[in-house]
């Protein structure tokens, strides 16, 4: 008993904690030569538009490579941003803000993984149509680059069915502070959180 006892202290000291990922997503959009901040509104989806500009925030709790997927209603993925590792907890994945193009104003979903170790099949990344994705669930041994991106949308929180207050914080860009809609959520040697978005364009 003595011994199983110390194999389980020893198996639970030997585990990795948790990576936990907390980001933020903030959309603005121009009115004439001013950029407006989009104020979250409950069970409202931000819009977005082709020249919206887009802020993320992004804190782990450990160094990681951090990568910005855009997932659209067809399930393509492309990739927007890719980060090595830094000492800083907080990070801007675009300073200053990243202008959206006709091709990211198409995007519903963007993945934002934190990962301790680089992954292979999306520091290539450039666009992967996985229309399958729409009426199948991903494999649990994913083998391609659609089986890895399918599994990477699973991996986030859990959607809430219904009207949802939105949780919201600040976010801070050089000397701006822009108010942003929060995700959060944490795993062992990788984690993903979600942003939604309604594109107003066909």
């Amino acid at each position: 008993m003595i011994m199983l006892i110390l194999y389980v202290v020893h198996l639970l000291l030997g585990a990795s904690p948790n990576l936990a990922l907390t980001t933020l997503a903030s959309v603005e959009t121009r009115d004439g030569k001013e950029w407006k901040n989009h104020i979250p509104k409950s069970c409202v989806t931000p819009p977005i538009e082709t020249g919206s500009r887009l802020r993320v925030q992004t804190k782990a709790s450990a160094k990681s490579y951090l990568y910005a997927i855009a997932q659209d209603q067809n399930r393509s993925y492309w990739l927007l941003s890719k980060k090595k590792p830094s000492p800083q907890p907080v990070r801007q994945l675009w300073p200053e803000g990243y202008i959206l193009s006709s091709k990211d104003s198409k995007m519903q979903t963007l993945l934002i993984v934190a990962s301790e170790k680089p992954i292979e099949s999306l520091e290539s990344l450039k666009t992967a149509h996985c229309p399958q994705w729409k009426t199948k669930f991903p494999p649990k041994q994913p083998q391609t680059l659609c089986d890895h991106l399918g599994t990477l949308s699973r991996e986030a929180p859990r959607r809430v069915r219904g009207c949802v207050e939105h949780e919201t914080d600040l976010l801070r860009d050089g000397n701006s502070m822009f108010l942003g809609i929060q995700s959060k959520n944490s795993a062992q040697g990788r984690v993903v959180t979600e942003h939604l978005f309604r594109p107003t364009q066909p």
